[in-house]
């Protein structure tokens, strides 16, 4: 029994050293004390420890030898082993449980006084979930994607450390182009912006949104989405994407059914409508000569449209014979 109250004094007063406890990231400066770390979902938690540029022919094992971390649970005294690795980020010596733990407080001890002079910078306390969405709301799937309407800007924050890193938004429309850009010169080292295409249930991947620079989709035929998800290891990070729509115009070729003389200096024509055509669209008109040679005729106004047919003015009486005229149109859709 006395052993017990012991054992628990012992660790009460090890909480009470700690202090409140840090939730990742986190740069731990004082790396003589113990610090209380905080694991609400159940994952790894890492400590990442920058190189100096002139050690790195030493290996790996070398390095995570002078470079000391224990890790405890607050509630008993079991060490937890830790492995490390020099491939998960560039330059850095990293430390982490190879399995994962279970949520709680955790106790964290770091010792590199016999090795100062291979580190650089202070050590950096980093957390990697198994789900790192266990805070996030409908949107962290595509199905519960938010609307993200024609002239609207998409903007919001992910936090992989706290549980919420992915943000669906359905980009929708008719007869369309949408162009996305992503703002912040930063956040695309932080968070990871795809466009996806809805291919039924599933979702196609499109491209990715790299900063400033717009890229373009088709809407109307199927549904356009965007996910932004923050990096592993990433902390809160804020993200606006700027959202410009403009119409898709294609080149329609409009049979034309009649010509007449107006004036000296003008000919209407009666042409077929299109769908899209409307009045005081251009059309451009070219005419067919005997010898088969097509001239163009210059632009014809539309003055009309009704009743699937159009008409349309044209300031010029070809001076030559023409057996043949031709006309199109830009419409949108």
């Amino acid at each position: 029994m006395w052993l017990r109250m012991a054992s628990f004094s012992l660790v009460a007063l090890l909480t009470a050293c700690a202090g409140v406890p840090i939730v990742p990231p986190e740069r731990l400066g004082n790396t003589d004390q113990p610090v209380r770390v905080q694991l609400p979902e159940r994952g790894k938690i890492v400590i990442s420890q920058e190189l100096r540029k002139n050690v790195t022919a030493l290996n790996c094992r070398e390095f995570s030898k002078r470079f000391q971390v224990e890790l405890k649970h607050t509630s008993y005294n079991t060490r937890i082993p830790m492995h490390a690795s020099c491939t998960l980020r560039k330059n850095h010596v990293v430390l982490y449980p190879r399995n994962f733990l279970a949520p709680g407080d955790y106790r964290l001890s770091i010792d590199r006084k016999q090795a100062w002079r291979y580190f650089f910078g202070k050590p950096e306390l980093l957390v990697r979930y198994i789900n790192a969405d266990f805070k996030s709301d409908s949107d962290q799937v595509m199905t519960g994607a938010t609307p993200a309407p024609k002239g609207s800007k998409i903007e919001g924050e992910v936090n992989y450390s706290q549980g919420d890193r992915t943000d669906w938004f359905q980009v929708d429309g008719e007869n369309g182009m949408v162009s996305l850009t992503l703002l912040g010169e930063n956040n695309g080292k932080e968070i990871d912006v795809t466009v996806f295409r809805a291919d039924g249930p599933k979702a196609k991947p499109l491209f990715k949104l790299q900063h400033g620079k717009a890229l373009t989709a088709r809407l109307g035929k199927s549904d356009i989405f965007l996910r932004v998800r923050g990096k592993r290891y990433s902390g809160p990070v804020k993200y606006s994407v700027l959202r410009r729509d403009f119409p898709i115009t294609r080149v329609v070729s409009v049979p034309v059914i009649d010509s007449y003389r107006v004036s000296d200096s003008t000919s209407m024509l009666l042409l077929e409508a299109v769908d899209g055509m409307a009045v005081k669209d251009e059309l451009s008109i070219k005419g067919k000569k005997m010898n088969g040679e097509l001239i163009s005729l210059g632009q014809c106004l539309v003055t009309s449209v009704e009743g699937g047919q159009a008409s349309c003015k044209l300031p010029r009486v070809p001076k030559v014979n023409i057996v043949e005229l031709r006309a199109q149109v830009k419409v949108q859709g």
